[in-house]
């Protein structure tokens, strides 16, 4: 049985503004725009274990034309020793 759990979602997003561009370069700022989408659940199973997801979506066009996913999964196990 799951007791407890914590969820975060967070939209971050940077615009330029007058950005230099190299010579053929036709993109308007809001093409330009950094955006950053993070999505992340942790879950206590038990006392001692909890399982936490994180979801990232990056696009940053400025550096890379594609759009980065990244999926994080892991489990936690903890012991008291006192």
């Amino acid at each position: 049985c799951i007791r407890d759990r914590d969820y975060a979602l967070t939209f971050d997003f940077l615009t330029p503004i007058g950005a230099e561009l190299a010579e053929g370069d036709e993109r308007d700022d809001l093409e330009l725009t950094n955006m950053d989408l993070k999505f992340k659940l942790t879950s206590k199973v038990f006392e001692w274990v909890s399982f936490s997801y994180e979801f990232n979506l990056r696009e940053q066009p400025q550096l890379l034309d594609e759009t980065q996913i990244t999926h994080l999964m892991s489990m936690n196990f903890a012991y008291s020793l006192f």
